[in-house]
């Protein structure tokens, strides 16, 4: 199994767990067959952007934390903090 895809699938499991739901009503909100549902896991396969932009909605997260395990906030948490140590380090400068 591609390490990638069975990553995505192991989010969606866990997220799946985490509402305390199943793969059967996540399909079902998504309106995918519950056998292609449990086809795309099983036969390591990812859904196309919409059945993912779905699968995303139903869950209460992204499309980007779905394929990279990251948020969009955790990129404007670093890229905020980058900005906080780069105005420290010219304001240190400033000072002489």
């Amino acid at each position: 199994m591609d390490e990638q895809i069975a990553s995505f699938w192991k989010r969606v499991n866990e997220l799946i767990k985490a509402h305390g739901t199943k793969q059967e009503v996540v399909a079902q909100q998504c309106k995918v067959p519950y056998q292609t549902f449990k086809g795309w896991i099983s036969r390591d396969r990812l859904p196309d952007a919409v059945q993912t932009c779905a699968i995303a909605n139903t869950l209460h997260t992204t499309v980007e934390y779905l394929v990279t395990g990251e948020s969009p906030k955790d990129h404007a948490t670093e890229k905020l903090s980058d900005v906080i140590s780069h105005a420290e380090e010219i304001l240190r400068i400033a000072k002489g």
